[in-house]
This record gives C-alpha cells, sequence and structure tokens, in this order.
C-alpha cells in the first residue's frame, strides 16, 4: 500500500515537470516535409514585423527550426509577447520570404486597415493530375478579437492552376477590397484584387500566361486607386519592358503611367549605348496627397540590387524624376512618405549594412541616415516615429523577441500624419555625405515630363545620398 501511494505521488510532481519542459520545446518535425528536406538549426527567430493601424501593435511570425511558423502579436515597444496560434507548417520545400531588398513579393503578416484582421499565408497541399502533391499557399484571415480563421482566397477541391501561392496582401485603406500576388511555380506572378462583401473565398481559375509578371502593390490614400508593376514580355528573345499601372477597382480607369524599356532607361540616366540594364520597379508609395508616387526601380538583369529612387506622376502626364541615382555598391528598398516632401528608404550595401534614409522629395537638402538596422526584414510604424526591424539569424536571440523597435526623427516630423501610411523607419539623424561620382560617368538626368504650361514641374537631377 505504502509503494503505490508513494508512486501517486512522484506521478503529481512528474507531470508539471514535463509539461513544463514541453511548454518550452520547439514542436517535433512536421511528417509533410519532402525527402531530404530538413529545418534549420537553431532558435526560435522573430520574422516579418508588420505594425498595427494604429501603431499600438506589431504582428509578426515567430519562426522555429523545424520550419514551423506561428503568429504572434508584440507591443509597441516590443516588451511584451502575445503568441494567438499554435506553430503551423508554413513553407515545406523554400525559405520564407522577407528581404524587403529582394523586391519579391513577401510572407508575413498584413493588417487590414480597421486593425480587427489580419491576413496570414497558411499551407495548402494541392493535388494535381499532372504534377502530383504540390504545396501552395492560401489566404486565411485571423479575426483578433475572436481568435478564430476563416478563408480569404483558397485553391478549389479541383484545382488544375499554375498559381498555387498566394503572397503580398494589401488591404484597400477604406476596407472594402484587399489585393494580392498570385505566384505559380515556374515565378510567374499575377496581381488580384477582391471585394471583401460579396465574394467566396474560393479562386477562379486565372488564365495562365508563361510571360506573367506583375507586384510591389500600393493602394492610393483614398482607397480607389492601387498602383503595381507589370513587366511585358513582347517575344522570348526580346528585352523586357517595365510598366507601372495605376487601376480603379470596380471603375473605369486604368491607366498606365511608366513605360521603361532599356534605351529610355539609359536616356534617363545618361548610360552609354551598350550599358547592360534590365529596369524593374521593386517598390511603390503614394504620398500622403496622392498626387506622387515614390518608387525604387533596380538596373541589374536578373538581380535586385542597384535600385534608384525615383518620383512618379499617378496621372502619367509628367515624366519620372530622378531622386537618388542607383550604386554599384548598394541598393534602395522599402520606400514611404515621411511627410509631404520627404521619402523614406532603406539602403542595403554590398558590405551589409542597412540604414534608413530621409531624401528630399523637392531637392532642397541632403539626405540624412535617421538609423542603423539590422537587416532589411523592416516595417515603418503608421506615425513613421519608429521602424521595427529583425535581428539577422546570426545574431544571439534575445528576450522577449529578436524584433528591434527604434525611434526615428526626420524634418518636419511635426507635421500630421495620415491615419493609416505603410512602410518602416529607425533613430539618430545626421547628415550623409554624397559619394563621389566614378570617373567616366555621366551625370543622371531626368525626363522631361509630356506636359507643356507655365506650371509644370522642372525636373531636377537628385543629390546622390
Amino acid at each position: 500500500m505504502v509503494p503505490t501511494r508513494r508512486r501517486a505521488l512522484a506521478l503529481l510532481w512528474i507531470a508539471p515537470i514535463v509539461a513544463l519542459a514541453a511548454c518550452g520545446r520547439p514542436p517535433d518535425p512536421p511528417p509533410d516535409l519532402p525527402p531530404g528536406v530538413a529545418g534549420t538549426p537553431g532558435a526560435p527567430r522573430d520574422i516579418l514585423p508588420r505594425w498595427s493601424p494604429d501603431g499600438r501593435q506589431i504582428a509578426f511570425l515567430r519562426l522555429y527550426a523545424d520550419r514551423r511558423a506561428s503568429l504572434a502579436i508584440a507591443s509597441g515597444d516590443a516588451t511584451r509577447l502575445l503568441a494567438l496560434r499554435p506553430p503551423e507548417l508554413l513553407a515545406p520545400d523554400r525559405p520564407v520570404r522577407r528581404s524587403r531588398a529582394s523586391g519579391l513579393p513577401l510572407d508575413g503578416p498584413s493588417w487590414s486597415s480597421d486593425g480587427r484582421t489580419i491576413a496570414l499565408q497558411r499551407l495548402a497541399w494541392i493535388d494535381q493530375r499532372r504534377r502530383g502533391r504540390l504545396p501552395g499557399l492560401e489566404l486565411w484571415a485571423f479575426d483578433v478579437a475572436g481568435s478564430a480563421y476563416r478563408p480569404l482566397a483558397v485553391q478549389p477541391a479541383d484545382c488544375t492552376s499554375e498559381m498555387i501561392h498566394y503572397r503580398a496582401v494589401e488591404w484597400s485603406p477604406d476596407g472594402r477590397r484587399f489585393a494580392f500576388v498570385a505566384e505559380g511555380i515556374a515565378g510567374e506572378t499575377a496581381v488580384f484584387v477582391r471585394n471583401l462583401v460579396g465574394a467566396g473565398p474560393e479562386m477562379p481559375r486565372p488564365r495562365f500566361d508563361s510571360g506573367e509578371d506583375a507586384g510591389c502593390l500600393a493602394w492610393s490614400p483614398d482607397g480607389r486607386h492601387l498602383a503595381f508593376r507589370q513587366g511585358v514580355l513582347r517575344a522570348p528573345t526580346a528585352d523586357p519592358v517595365e510598366t507601372v499601372r495605376v487601376v480603379e477597382p470596380g471603375g473605369l480607369r486604368a491607366t498606365r503611367i511608366l513605360t521603361l524599356t532599356t534605351v529610355r532607361y539609359r536616356s534617363l540616366l545618361g548610360l552609354p549605348d551598350d550599358a547592360r540594364v534590365a529596369p524593374k520597379v521593386t517598390g511603390l508609395a503614394w504620398s500622403p496627397d496622392g498626387l506622387r508616387l515614390a518608387a525604387t526601380i533596380t538596373s541589374v538583369p536578373g538581380g535586385m540590387t542597384d535600385a534608384g529612387v525615383w518620383l512618379l506622376d499617378p496621372r502619367g502626364i509628367r515624366g519620372p524624376v530622378l531622386l537618388a541615382a542607383p550604386r554599384a555598391d548598394s541598393t534602395y528598398c522599402g520606400p514611404v512618405w515621411l511627410g509631404t516632401r520627404g521619402v523614406g528608404v532603406v539602403r542595403v550595401t554590398v558590405a551589409g549594412s542597412y540604414e534608413a534614409l530621409w531624401l528630399d522629395a523637392e531637392h532642397r537638402e541632403p539626405p540624412r541616415v535617421l538609423a542603423r538596422l539590422p537587416s532589411d526584414d523592416f516595417d515603418w510604424s503608421p506615425d513613421r516615429r519608429r521602424i521595427v526591424s529583425a535581428m539577422p539569424d546570426s545574431a544571439e536571440p534575445a528576450a522577449p523577441t529578436t524584433l528591434r523597435v527604434l525611434p526615428i526623427v526626420w524634418p518636419g516630423q511635426a507635421t500630421a500624419m495620415p491615419a493609416r501610411a505603410q512602410g518602416s523607419g529607425s533613430a539618430g539623424s545626421a547628415p550623409s555625405a554624397a559619394p563621389r561620382r566614378p570617373a567616366g560617368q555621366a551625370r543622371p538626368r531626368a525626363e522631361a515630363g509630356a506636359a507643356a504650361g507655365p506650371s509644370r514641374e522642372r525636373d531636377v537631377p537628385s543629390r546622390r545620398p
């Protein structure tokens, strides 16, 4: 009788200890990993931070070594954490996309305009007769208050589409629609816009086009217009043509505001005729008044480096204005507007440094370094007074999170900001010296606008940071 009682008491002590040990242990390896694919060793990492519209919370993914990820929320100062969902397998056969400098459609959470819902990708196994069982990504909405998922855009049961990865959700500021990028097995991409009322979650079969190439979604401040990039390939042996389009979902307007051929791009930058370039837009951001677009455009064929910063006219009347010329040693990414005359970007150098910069859209003041970030996985706060960035994988984990929130100060910061904005930011204001132009390189020049008249702005070459 006594041994039995002792055994029962021992079990009462052991059970809580086992439970606590299980809480701090990453989940067991998922059974759906393809043969030969293993997780990345190391401690859990917090990646893809995204500010809520009111700037009080940061949604992010906690990525574990077995390739599972859980949706979590941190306070605005990253001192308090709340796990919203248990870990789920997200990408069994490829890394999670989180680099803004890549210019590719990103994974990760996206807040609705009212801050009540978070859109997130979830793994969906798709059975196709031709290719077998494939891992895809569907879009689901997580109700923050109700702690429940509902489908936003999912594949039909008899899916035969090539577009099986849904990424880069952008909610319209008026809360009526959301846009996202659908990506195919071979890397082709297309832009979709869906109404939040009246449309079911099942996606229609899109028209397959092996040359489809679109992305970089940006809603206008009033939510009426959507700007995005689209590459045009007229023939397999022809040079690609890069375009920026502005459409009015549910309306009649659809305008091409920018067309960049290799010849025109060389002319804009004053490059020699034999310069090997392939222009591609990697980021778009509307100004608070909706009258301008800031864009980052790369020129390296097959790569996402050497991007410059440009100003575009959403009406397509005036030509592009160069704000910061491309550099061979760095690239610009993540454009946002800081007030009505400043553009914020992050400069990523070949050496591996990351600097948040303020650029004067009126060309009156030199650029300024606002902060130095640990990585190019970042986001600007809605009021543009902070920037959150994920620590690199090589850094030691820190409690309670590997995210870093930095304050930023930029000229004219007292100016009231719009209620909702998209982007990221950082600390310490210091002037940045402009590097010398390499010998033999022509001075970049901006293209004159198409509209004539005394009120037309004069395109001015920028000072390069």
